[in-house]
């Protein structure tokens, strides 16, 4: 064989023998390469969760060509910021200043550069962008007659704007194209540009309406926006909107929201001021939001009326409050809280399905306001299904109102509510934990009751008696998340009482294992109130432990244990540290 030849051989064995050991060698790389964690918004649109995943995902693409395709997806897909896409142009240079750093470019881009940048603009679906001051204005100049007034960023679906100053906004559309569906708008306002807020803002909502016509969602974050009326309503396809704003007049731009016909979600939050009364007066007078579903408020009451009125949708069926000023209630100025709620059990009762109120920073000036006269304006709502209501002080509560949220909703499936416990020596009507039968009874979709404020007292012995022996009892009912608050000064006889009748009443809960734990780490500094539905939780734990250990006896056969209905209970008693 000539010397030639061998040589062939042997490199051809070689080659043979490095590819049977590439997954080997693969493996021995991957155990050092981090497995990205993608996730995907509603939209279908990857995201990578730590940056660490990032730099995994390059390195996978590294080391074999496999994985080059779909890592470039997803990292061009998901681009944390645009200066990275014009980082690719091989004349782009740094420009140091006082002002920081610039890139320009040192020469016209060539064919090549262009056609490599266009070709990873077409993978960019989202992105952010801070500020344009990194990239001079030559670098857009060029892309732009390059692309021959085209979009820059043709594939672009979400885009985010996080800048303090208006100067570059009106720069911002000519990046974005006709599939952008959602934009992030956060802009607050410097007083040297305070004259040219409304125009600047104005000539933005102009031309992304021409360059962006099918946007579906607008998520924006401004300090004045009165030049949106003529310019917000162009978006006749919008389907989710939100809002923030610091300051400016709003009657006008509220009413041009409400003439989108298309819109599904809206949200507002107006920071710590009021409407005024002509204000209010003007959009309460405006029909619209006539396809609105759902619906989300923070700020005044009369913002929140104001809007309340005008809409004419018979689809809504989400409402979530929030009432975001800080001062007391007086007792005239609560008739206006109380007319919002019977706004919401006559104008919406057919079509609301949840409802949230949060009276975050309200103090209402009463001797103690009772629970039912809030929820009872909301008793016409005929098929509630989640609600949340959380008033920061103390309320009295009884058996009375708890048994007519049970009978008037019978479709609910989450409630949350929560209030302050009474302080001291402070005499409020609280109920019974007996009083909790009736939403097993009449609520079979309940899976969630978070019922904080009021200290559940133990139940009667006639009612537990009455309890126990009921045929019809619901003993398979599927509440699964159930959260009370207990007096701490319960003796532990009162509590085990109270946790034998919610074991008989839903014995299918199930307690967080950090609460349990939790327990055992508590010291006198802690949240007496807390320590004292833990402990019940324990309670109950136990509980369902021994009726657990007897349905598996019942099932041995007989002769193999000894057969005690009472064994496994006695011992759960003697555990917790009664006297059997």
């Amino acid at each position: 064989m000539s010397i030639e030849k061998m040589n062939r051989v042997t490199i051809q064995s070689a080659t043979y023998r490095a590819l049977s050991i590439s997954d080997a060698i693969l493996a021995v790389v991957f155990r050092y390469v981090e497995q990205p964690s993608v996730v995907y918004t509603a939209h279908g649109l990857p995201i990578l969760t730590r940056e660490r995943d990032i730099a995994s995902l390059a390195n996978a693409a590294r080391v074999c060509k496999l994985f080059s395709d779909a890592a470039l997806s997803v990292l061009w897909g998901d681009l944390p910021s645009l200066v990275f896409l014009f980082k690719i142009l091989t004349s782009l240079v740094e420009q140091r200043s006082d002002g920081g750093i610039a890139y320009v470019l040192h020469q016209p881009l060539h064919d090549q550069e262009w056609f490599r940048f266009k070709y990873y603009a077409r993978k960019v679906r989202t992105s952010r962008l801070v500020s344009f001051t990194t990239i001079d204005s030559s670098v857009f100049s060029q892309i732009r007659r390059r692309s021959g007034g085209q979009p820059i960023l043709p594939g672009m679906i979400l885009f985010r704007w996080e800048r303090n100053h208006l100067s570059e906004l009106s720069r911002l559309p000519e990046l974005l194209s006709q599939s952008l569906l959602i934009l992030e708008v956060y802009l607050g306002q410097n007083q040297a540009e305070t004259n040219a807020y409304d125009s600047t803002l104005g000539y933005f909502f102009s031309s992304l309406n021409l360059t962006s016509p099918f946007l579906r969602e607008a998520y924006l974050h401004f300090s004045s926006w009165s030049y949106l009326v003529p310019s917000l309503a162009g978006f006749t396809r919008l389907r989710t909107l939100q809002i923030t704003l610091i300051d400016g007049p709003i009657a006008d731009a509220l009413r041009s929201c409400a003439f989108l016909d298309n819109l599904l979600d809206f949200s507002m939050e107006m920071s710590h001021q009021t409407l005024g009364n002509e204000a209010s007066v003007a959009v309460a007078e405006t029909s619209g939001f006539r396809r609105l579903q759902r619906l989300a408020l923070i700020g005044s009451t009369d913002l929140v009326n104001a809007i309340l009125q005008c809409i004419s949708s018979s689809n809504l069926s989400s409402i979530a409050i929030d009432y975001n000023y800080w001062g007391n209630c007086h007792a005239e100025d609560i008739e206006v809280h109380y007319r919002i709620l019977n706004l919401f059990g006559t104008k919406f009762h057919l079509s609301l399905r949840k409802l949230n109120i949060q009276y975050s920073f309200i103090y209402f000036e009463l001797h103690t306001p009772s629970l039912e006269s809030f929820l009872s304006p909301l008793f016409p709502i005929q098929g509630l299904e989640r609600l949340t209501f959380d008033v920061r002080q103390v309320i009295s509560c009884g058996d009375e109102i708890i048994r007519l949220v049970a009978t008037t909703w019978p479709r609910i499936q989450y409630v949350y509510i929560e209030s302050f416990p009474p302080v001291g020596n402070e005499d409020v009507p609280t109920p019974s934990i007996s009083t909790l039968v009736n939403f097993a009874h009449h609520c079979p979709e309940l899976r969630y009751l978070h019922f904080t404020g009021p200290y559940f007292q133990p139940p009667l012995s006639d009612s537990a008696q009455e309890h126990t022996s009921d045929p019809e009892f619901p003993m398979s009912h599927a509440l699964q998340v159930l959260y009370l608050d207990i007096d701490p000064d319960q003796s532990l006889a009162s509590r085990l009482e109270i946790a034998k009748y919610i074991d008989r009443t839903f014995p299918h809960l199930q307690f967080p294992k950090a609460n349990v734990e939790k327990v055992s780490s508590m010291d006198s500094d802690d949240d007496e109130s807390n320590e004292g539905w833990v402990s019940l939780e324990l309670m109950v734990l136990a509980l369902q432990s021994a009726r657990r250990t007897q349905a598996q006896r019942k099932d041995e056969p007989q002769g193999t244990h000894h057969n005690d209905s009472l064994a496994d209970l006695e011992f759960e008693e003697e555990w917790l540290g009664l006297e059997v």
